[in-house]
Formats: C-alpha cells, structure tokens, sequence
C-alpha cells in the first residue's frame, strides 16, 4: 500500500513500539511516496471461528489483523469496535472481530524478556563513539518550546583544549534528529595523582539550535538594506495607502522567505502571507518569530522546533500516533486533574459499582486488606473506555472580532487618488398635466345649452390638457385632449317649449391623441415619434341661427351630415441622422483622470462616460399626420364631401464642408508638411423642403409646396435623450466596500456546556482571517491545543524511544482502559555506561509528560445586524458602437390619405 505524507520515514519503520501511524488526507503534502510497515515480528494464522478467538499464551502485541484481504485496525473504543476494527485483550490473549468464516492473519509480535531500561542499539552519533567517555546525556523537549539538553560526563586520553575546541560554545550539534547549540561549557580536570588516565569532567548545557537564529531580525522587504535607494519611481503622495500587492515581495511575502533570510528553512503548510504597507522603508526589520506565531493556529497546526531541517509547522490531526501496552510502561502514573468545566460542575451522587455501561468498576466482594484463606487468583481487568475528561480551557459564549464582512459585492479600493465611477441614475417616471386640469368639467356658468353658439365647431369655447410623461427628464409619451359640446339643435330641441334646451353633460372628450417617443437605446437619440387618437368631425355645420336639423327629418341624406362622428387620428414622424463631418472618433468618450499604482506611483487612465454617444444632426426628417374622412356627396356631379386634416412634411439636408487655405510648416522626408489655414468660405447647409397641408374640402385640391434654402453656420445636433448615469467622486477614506449586497455579523461561539442565550463572556480576536471559515479553524486549533496543556496531565515514564516528540499522540492501555493521549513534554536519559568489546553500551529511558487528547466540538451564532436597503444597481457593460449612420425615414403610410384616396 502506497500512501503519501511528509512525517513518515522513506524506509518500513521497524520499531515494535510504532504500533499505527495516522494519516490525513485532506491536503496533498507532495511528499515522497513511502511504504506502510505494520512493525510485526511475525505473523500468526489461525481459522475464524468468529467472537472471542485465542491467541499463543506467549503472543505479546496485535498491531493489525487481514481478513480475506481486508486489513483490520485497533479499535478506538474497547466498548464499542467497528466492523473494521478489531479489540485484542492484552490480559486474556485474545481478540474479536465482527467477521465471520474463512482465516485471519495476526501482525504482531511474541512476548521477549524486557531490559529495564533498555539498551540503545546502533547506529551510534561520532560523539559516543569517537570519544571514550563516560555518563549520563539528558535530552529534554517541551510542546511549543525549543530543545534542551544537557551532557555531564567523564573523558578519558584527551587534552583539555581538544575538548575546549569540540564542545566550545555556539558548536551546533544533531543528536537522533534534534537540533542543539552548546550554550555553555565548565571542565573540571581531576587530578593525576588519583587518575592517571588524564580525566576531565565536563558539564555542558545546550538550547535549541532555532532558537539562536530567531533572536534575530531580518529585513521585511526583499530588497531590504540601510542605504536609500536613488532609483526609485515618484511616489504620489495621494496614492501612499496601506495595499500589497500578491506578487510583489515588496508589498507581499512569506513566512518561509522571511526564516530562509535568518537561515532557517521552513516545513509545514502555507501560512497566511505578511502583508507589507505601502510606505514602509526599505530598511524596516522585523522579527519572523512573532509573525509565525501569529499564523499557526489559522492553520491549524502548531510549531515544532525539535527538527534538524528546520522549523516545523505540524497540522495538529497530522501527527505520528504511538501506541503502548500496559507492560510497557515503566512504573507508576501520576496523574494531575485540575480541570473545572461547566459540564463538570455537578453534586456527588450515589456511587455504583458499575460503570454506565455496565462494567464493573471495583469487586467489593476482594479483600485486598486480609491476607485470604486461600490462593485467589488476581483479577483481570475488563476492558472500557475511559471517561470524559472536563475542558481547562473553554469559551464560555465569547464574542470574536474579525477583520472581514461578508459580502456578494466586489471590494474596492479607495484612496484619495482613486477614480470616480459612473453609477446609473435611479429610475424616476413622472407625468404631469399641463393645460386646463378640469378640462373634464362643463364650462364654468353653463347650467343649460339654449344657442348653438356653444357647439364647438361653431364658434363654442373648449377646453385642451396634455398629460407629459418622462423618465429622468426625458419624454417618452404625451396624451393630448380637447372637450367641448358636440351637438346638433334636433338632439336639444324641446317639443313642450319649442325652445333649445340642451343639459351640459353632453360635455364630451372631441379629440385625444397619445404621442410616443421611441429613442435609439445604445446611444439615446430619438428616432420615431407615432401619433395616434381620435377627432370629433362632421361634414357640415348648422346655421346658428336657422339650424338645419329642426327642418329636415332624419330619413333624409342631408340630415346625417350635421350629425357628430370620430376618425381614427394617425401620425408618425422619423429621423435619419449621420454623423458631423468633422467627428473625432472617441472625442468625449472618456476622460483621463489620475489613478494610484500598486507602487505607490500615479498615472493617466481614461474613466469611460457610458451615457457618451458620437454627435449626429437630422440629415433627413419626414412627418406626416393624417386624420380625414370622406363620402359621396347627395348632389348628382359635386365633388365628395371631406371633413378632418392631412398634412406631410419631408426635408434633407446636404453639407457643404467650409474651405481652408493650406500653409506648408515644414518638410519630413522630403514631403511638405501642410496644415489647416485661415478660413476662405465657410460651411453651408443646403436644406430641401417638401410640404402639403390642408384641411376639409381642400384637401381634394391643395398642392404640395417644394423650395431650397441655404443657411450658413453650424449643424444643430439631433434630439437626445437625457443622461442615464451619474458620475460620483470618490469618497476619501482609506477603504471602503461597495454594499449593494453586505451583510454585517455578530460572531458567538461557544464550547460544551455553553449556549447563544448566555451573557457574553470575553472576546477573541482573529485579524488575520478573511472568511469565517478560518476563523472557525483558529478557534477549533486554539480550544484543542489549550486543552492539551491545562487542566489535566499525567507524568510516566516508557523505555527509551528518540523518535517520539512533543505534539506526537500517545494511546496506551493500563488497568483495563484505552487512554488517548498528547505528548506536551519528552525527555530521554542516556546512561554511558562505557565501551564494552569496542563498542559502547548506552541505556536509555523516556519520561513523557501527557495531556489528554481532545479535539472539543464548539457552536457558533452568526446574528445578522440590521442594515439599510439598498436600491439595485444594474450589471453595467459599455460598449462604444459608432455607425456613420442612424435611424431610417420611414415611407409614407399606407392608410387612407389623399395619396390614395
């Protein structure tokens, strides 16, 4: 089985103590590709009988067991194995697993006598081999904290100065992987009279080799030095603002680059990058140290020191995991519980003597003070898990500070040399009403219509409105009415008084018109305006004072001449527009205005203006209105009757570009260079009109009028509509975030016991994190590793083993539980005992100093603070689209009008 992972050896670990090793998969390290050795002596088949299945009486540990080809694992807990764990008893030499049938395979290794403390096997360091001393080394190592050690031992045969030069102070020194310095050095020459064999004492004390390189500054930009750099670009002082760019090593770097220029190679994940303000110097320092403390737990690791190829940043479920049986364990264990959670905080009830899943927890039937009668044989101990262990460090419902709000908008950056930006005006249509507002209501003082002076194609007073309705300013529609009293004097007259008796709600709408303006939508000009409605009409008029309709009876022609009918109104107007002829392309379609660089420098950009549009004039226009209407006339040989109005109008214009003189300035290669001079005629405009209007009967026989004018001066640009965006400045803090779509929170978090509802309880800060995702991995890293080194500990003592290290989880079994640990201390005692056949005998024992390993869930709260709405804002692309051309005139319409009639 090939797997991957930067924290396990090239070669099968052979040692029986390396039981397991855990693995994470969450994140490719590239390591080198490494083999799994499940550290077994030998291996021992037996059928599957299924449930409890013995081993030899001599087998001593069970590191893994292959099931038809499936490999099983210890189980975690004793008191409830998965399907792909297995349970090995220690005490009763058996194991269980679920699987039935077929055989197992056991890994592990068979009972060998014990060596307390054990001896240590070569390879051996030069310092044991090419010196003839004798004594004790001590190697010490605390979680978090740089090595220690510390030699006191004799030497035989070698001058003092010899051993002044091999052990001189600041000498750095690997011993089994770790990192030392000799920090101090004291000789003690005994004397020759009692040992002739020329015997120094020598007591040396050594730190950590890092730790001399990290008191240390170095500088923070790349290229830092104390002279003052002459080739430096102008800094706008506008634009000095705290911003670092990702690239540039002066705005960005690394914890890595920063230890490498202290000559520290750095192992581990990334870490969060040291962002470098704009206006620091080139000779500022800084000290890698605390900017690398400031990032671990965000990544979720902590730091080891105890590396010969560097400092090590080790994700805290990333570690190696030793594993031990109880007979491994030399002596006692003593534990230290401090620990007072809330989940803790109960009263003592009665005691049982089962635990809650049933295991007994003490036999009081042993009497373990009188010697008994007979031979009793010693308990065994029922395996089970341990218990929970209470929190030392907790977060009782803090609130955590952050640097980031959580947003869909898109930061940017402002400072006091930043661009301005165009922003789309919010869409406000209006309509108002001009004209008579009761235009709807009878003449003021008319109670009853008794002349026909009122009727409005006579002579009678109306009244006109208009409803203007526009957008930003811009009209987009008008509705034009006129009312007044359309009558005939038959449909008044009164029969009882022979008199003219008419009630004014005859007031009536005569005409209504809805006029809308269509505009070109990339650039905003007008191109179409269509007219249509209604118009109150009759062919003939009443005689006010002799009126036709009282004399004539209804069946005749004649009388439905007088009477009162509506005509569809019909009007359309189109523009063909070109461009001035003297255009510029892009001439106002941006601006340059000043914008900071990433060095702190400024340059000219062009800010675009999407409301911009190339200026175009009306070279063609053609208007017509037509609204008429017709029939035979009653009398033999007339002409038709025609009531209503048509009217059209068409006019181009030609361009006649001005006249310059030419004036050479100068020659370049060989050719005359000539500009522009004075002005000899200048630009005329040569406009064609074609126009009919008439109206009624003259309609029939009005003629169209045709005529030329010449107008000299300029073009007068075409209709447009009013601009859609606003240009906004920009504000002049040092940042600030677009809100279309933010949301602010309030952070809670709370461990066991603790719930939202209770009183804030202290704060946290995480100002390196930029989403909360990372601040819920420095919270979780933080709650884990504070547990691991408060409030429980318990101290014990294994044979010698060089590999384990701080930060390493330790799981070992005594008196029937599983216990799971963390290593927080590590210190390895090597006895020189002397050198035995030429070759040196070294006991060694391990003191481990362990925490309890947990990895505490934790809730949070995210409560939304309120906010103030916000308008939507369009999703705005600009795109400049010049044509030389816009719009069309439209051809005639094809309704009835007299060119058809």
């Amino acid at each position: 089985m090939l797997i991957t992972s930067p924290y396990l050896p090239t070669t099968p670990k052979g040692d029986r103590t390396a039981i397991n090793t855990q693995i994470q998969f969450d994140s490719n390290y590239y390591a080198p590709l490494v083999r799994i050795s499940y550290g077994e002596d030998e291996t021992y088949t037996t059928t599957n009988t299924g449930g409890s299945i013995a081993l030899p009486s001599d087998w001593d540990t069970v590191n893994a067991i292959e099931v038809n080809g499936q490999i099983l694992t210890p189980a975690i807990d004793p008191e409830n194995p998965q399907s792909n764990e297995f349970l090995y008893n220690p005490y009763t030499k058996t194991i269980q697993i679920s699987q039935t049938g077929g055989s197992i395979k056991v890994l592990g290794s068979r009972e060998q006598i014990k060596i307390s403390p054990p001896l240590l096997l070569p390879p051996y360091p030069d310092l044991f081999t090419k010196l003839p001393l004798s004594g004790a080394i001590a190697l010490s190592e605390s979680f978090e904290q740089h090595p220690t050690a510390q030699f006191e031992f004799e030497v035989t045969g070698i001058s003092k100065s010899s051993l002044q030069n091999i052990f001189k102070p600041g000498t750095e020194i690997d011993l089994y992987g770790i990192p030392l310095r000799i920090n101090s050095l004291s000789l003690t020459e005994l004397p020759r009279a009692i040992y002739p064999d020329s015997r120094i004492k020598v007591s040396a004390s050594l730190g950590g080799r890092w730790e001399n390189y990290l008191d240390q500054t170095c500088f923070l930009r790349s290229d830092g030095k104390n002279s003052t750099p002459t080739d430096q670009p102008f800094q706008d002082p506008e634009c000095a603002v705290n911003y670092s760019a990702t690239n540039d090593p002066n705005r960005n770097t690394t914890i890595a680059r920063l230890l490498s220029k202290l000559g520290i190679n750095y192992i581990g994940p990334n870490l969060a990058p040291v962002q470098i303000p704009q206006d620091t110097p080139r000779d500022a320092t800084v000290n890698p140290a605390q900017l690398l403390g400031d990032r671990l737990r965000l990544a979720n690791c902590f730091v080891r020191y105890s590396n010969a190829q560097g400092i090590q940043a080790v994700p805290i479920n990333s570690t190696r995991v030793w594993t031990y049986q109880e007979s491994d364990i030399l002596g006692e264990v003593e534990t230290s519980y401090e620990a007072i959670a809330k989940t803790s905080k109960t009263r003592l009830g009665a005691m049982s003597s089962t635990t809650p899943s049933g295991n007994a927890d003490y036999n009081p039937t042993i009497d373990l003070v009188n010697f008994p009668s007979t031979i009793t044989s010693v308990p065994t101990p029922i395996l089970k898990a341990e218990g929970a262990i209470a929190l030392g460090f907790e977060y009782p419902n803090i609130e955590v500070s952050v640097d980031f709000t959580e947003t869909n908008a898109k930061e940017q950056e402002r400072t006091q040399g930043q661009t301005p930006r165009y922003v789309r005006k919010e869409l406000k249509r209006d309509t108002r009403t001009e004209g008579d507002k009761t235009a709807d209501a009878p003449l003021e003082g008319v109670s009853e219509i008794k002349t026909m002076s009122l009727c409005f194609d006579i002579g009678g007073q109306t009244k006109s409105r208009s409803y203007v309705t526009e957008e930003n300013g811009t009209k987009i529609q008008v509705i034009d009415e006129t009312w007044g009293f359309a009558y005939t004097a038959d449909s008044i007259y009164n029969d009882a008084t022979g008199n003219l008796s008419g009630d004014p709600s005859i007031w009536q709408c005569l005409r209504r018109t809805t006029t809308d303006y269509y505009y070109d939508y990339n650039t905003g000009y007008l191109l179409y305006v269509i007219t249509s409605g209604y118009n109150t009409v009759r062919y003939k008029q009443e005689n006010p004072q002799t009126p036709e309709t009282l004399e004539l009876d209804p069946s005749d022609d004649e009388y439905s001449l007088y009477d009162f009918f509506r005509i569809p109104v019909t009007g359309r107007t189109s523009y063909y527009l070109k461009l001035f002829p003297e255009y510029v392309a892009s001439e106002g379609l941006f601006e340059l205005i000043k914008v900071c660089n990433r060095d702190g420098t400024s340059s000219l950009t062009p800010l675009l203006n999407p409301d911009y549009a190339p200026p175009y004039y009306v070279e063609s226009e053609r208007t017509e209105m037509v609204a008429f209407a017709s029939r035979k006339n009653i009398e033999d040989g007339q002409p038709d009757f025609i009531v209503g109005e048509e009217s059209r109008y068409q006019i181009s214009r030609q361009v006649i570009p001005p006249e310059y003189k030419e004036k050479t300035t100068g020659f370049e290669n060989g050719y005359p260079i000539v500009e522009r001079g004075d002005l000899l005629t200048p630009q005329k405009i040569l406009e064609h009109h074609i126009e009919f209007k008439a109206q009624d009967q003259q309609i029939a026989s009005a003629v169209e009028k045709v005529w030329t004018e010449e107008i000299t001066g300029e073009l007068t640009l075409a209709t447009k509509r009013n601009p859609l965006y606003a240009k906004e400045e920009p504000a002049q803090d040092t940042k600030q975030t677009d809100t279309n779509d933010q949301q602010q929170y309030r952070y809670l978090v709370q461990s066991a016991g603790y719930t939202v509802n209770d009183p804030v309880n202290g704060s946290e800060s995480v100002p390196l994190a930029k989403t909360w995702d990372e601040a819920l991995v420095y919270l979780r890293c933080k709650l884990a590793i504070e547990n691991w080194r408060n409030g429980f500990t318990e101290s014990l003592q294994i044979g010698g083993n060089l590999q384990i290290r701080s930060g390493d989880r330790f799981n070992y079994w005594c008196n029937g539980e599983y216990r799971q640990r963390v290593v927080l201390s590590v210190q390895t005692q090597l006895n020189i005992l002397g050198v035995v056949d030429g070759v040196p005998r070294i006991t060694y024992a391990t003191s481990l100093t362990l925490g309890s390993w947990v990895n505490p869930p934790i809730t949070y709260s995210k409560i939304a603070l309120p906010k103030e709405p916000k308008a939507p804002t369009a999703n705005l692309s600009v795109f400049n689209v010049v044509s030389e051309t816009l719009g069309s005139v439209l051809d005639w319409a094809t309704i009835r009008s007299r060119r058809n009639f």
